[in-house]
C-alpha cells in the first residue's frame, strides 16, 4: 500500500517539543512525590499521547524500515540497558545474589527490575498497533470508523485499570492504551481531516467510563487529551 507523504515533513514543531518537556517535567515532579502530584497522571497520559502521534508520523515519513529501526534505538536499546542496570544494583545490595537472579515473577520481564522500565516494553509490544492504524486511516470516514471502533478497547482499559486489581505493569499499560490510541487517530485524523474524531473518542470513552463506575483514571486521561 502506498501511503501518501506528510506535509513539510523536515518541519519541527516547537509546540510539540514544549509538550514533550512539560510533559516529561510533570512525570518528574510526581515521583519525587512534590505538591499537587497527581499532576503527573495528566503528564504520563500527554507523554504516551505524543509517543503515539511522533510514532505514526514518523512511519508516514520515513517507511517502515526507519520506523522499527528507530524502535529498537529508542526504546528497546535503553530498555536492556536500564534493566541491566537496576538488575546489577539489586545484585550488589541482595543478601544473596542468586536470589537476585532468580525469575520468582514472570511478569518481570515485561518490567525490568525496576517498575518505572514499565513504559519501554508498553511502547515496543504497542509497536505493531502504529503500521495497522496508518493502513487502516486511509480516508477520514476511515479515522472516524476506526475512533468508533476503538471506544468499547479504551473503555475496557479504563475498566481493567480501575476495577480488575491488574499486576504491574498490566495496571500500567491499561492505563496508558486510553492515550496511545488516542495519540495514534490524532496523527491519523490530521492526516485525513478529521481531527475532531480523536476528541470525540476519548471524550465519549471518558465520559462513558465516569458514569457507568465513577472511573478515578479518566478524567486525569480526558484532560491530557484535550490540551
Amino acid at each position: 500500500m502506498t501511503t501518501e507523504p506528510l506535509p513539510h515533513p523536515a518541519t519541527r514543531r516547537p509546540s510539540i517539543d514544549l509538550l514533550r518537556i512539560a510533559a516529561a517535567f510533570g512525570i518528574v515532579w510526581a515521583h519525587i512525590q512534590a505538591p499537587g502530584m497527581a499532576v503527573g497522571y495528566v503528564a504520563l497520559a500527554l507523554f504516551t499521547t505524543l509517543t503515539a502521534f511522533l510514532s505514526l508520523r514518523s512511519l508516514a515519513r520515513g517507511g517502515a524500515r526507519r520506523f522499527w529501526l528507530g524502535r529498537l534505538l529508542r526504546f528497546g536499546l535503553p530498555w536492556a540497558f536500564w534493566s541491566a542496570a537496576f538488575l546489577a544494583l539489586e545484585v550488589v545490595r541482595a543478601p544473596d545474589p542468586r536470589a537476585a537472579l532468580t525469575l520468582s515473577d514472570p511478569l518481570r520481564l515485561l518490567i525490568g527490575p525496576a517498575i518505572h522500565l514499565w513504559f519501554l516494553p508498553f511502547v515496543l509490544l504497542s509497536s505493531p498497533l502504529v503500521p495497522a492504524a496508518l493502513r487502516a486511516m486511509t480516508s477520514a470516514r476511515r479515522v472516524w470508523a476506526l475512533a468508533a471502533a476503538l471506544v468499547p478497547v479504551a473503555m475496557l482499559a479504563l475498566w481493567a485499570h480501575d476495577r480488575a486489581g491488574l499486576p504491574e505493569p498490566l495496571v500500567q499499560w491499561s492505563f496508558a492504551t486510553l492515550p496511545f490510541l488516542y495519540g495514534l487517530l490524532s496523527a491519523g485524523g490530521q492526516r485525513r481531516g478529521a481531527v475532531s474524531a480523536p476528541i470525540a473518542f476519548a471524550t465519549v470513552a471518558c465520559v462513558g467510563a465516569s458514569l457507568l463506575w465513577g472511573s478515578l483514571a479518566a478524567p486525569f486521561l480526558l484532560a491530557s487529551c484535550l490540551l
